[in-house]
């Protein structure tokens, strides 16, 4: 019986990571042609990472449309796994400006094109630092990205948590801004 209802729960979450894989699907906008000048830099961005050795994705990072940053995949070059094109455009931005200034900036107005659809890591950054409004050139084909997602749910389904957490409450209360807010974490 318990045999059964761990294939039915394996199942219904293999559906379940289906249909999330294939969310943005359902919805798609179409964004105008961008243009050419923002073309050729995201080309030139794409064969500088190509030039490295790296995958050929370019990021460009835009305030009220404006190109504020810009970025391409560096890991074999910097052999930084998060060294993806968008999570460096927003790094560059973020080094240019500095922290205190980029969190006072209204990011409604914050659009990031990229050449290529954001992975889940760059996808979660993006979301994380409140740039929602994104543009991609090309799509992920959704083989692709059902791998992603099925790979996500399987590290979710494996991660333990140990029982002793008050090490890490402890650090967080250090920090000046959590101290400021009521973050649920006391």
């Amino acid at each position: 019986m318990r045999k059964r209802l761990v294939r039915i729960w394996l199942w219904s979450m293999l559906v379940l990571v289906l249909i999330v894989a294939s969310l943005p699907l359902w919805h798609q906008r179409c964004a105008g042609p961008l243009a050419p000048a923002l073309m050729q830099r995201i080309e030139r961005l794409g064969d500088s990472a190509l030039r490295q050795g790296d995958v050929p994705v370019a990021a460009v990072l835009l305030y009220d449309g404006q190109v504020v940053s810009d970025g391409f995949n560096a890991v074999v070059a910097t052999g930084n796994i998060a060294a993806h094109a968008e999570i460096v455009a927003v790094n560059n931005f973020l080094a240019r400006v500095g922290v205190d200034s980029f969190r006072k900036l209204d990011h409604q107005r914050l659009e990031l094109i990229s050449s290529w659809e954001p992975c889940p890591m760059c996808a979660a950054a993006l979301a994380g630092q409140g740039i929602l409004h994104v543009t991609v050139l090309r799509k992920k084909p959704l083989r692709l990205r059902w791998q992603q997602e099925l790979a996500r749910w399987q590290l979710l389904r494996n991660m333990r948590f140990l029982r002793e957490d008050t090490l890490q409450l402890q650090l967080f209360r250090r920090h000046p801004d959590f101290r400021k807010q009521d973050t649920g974490l006391y």
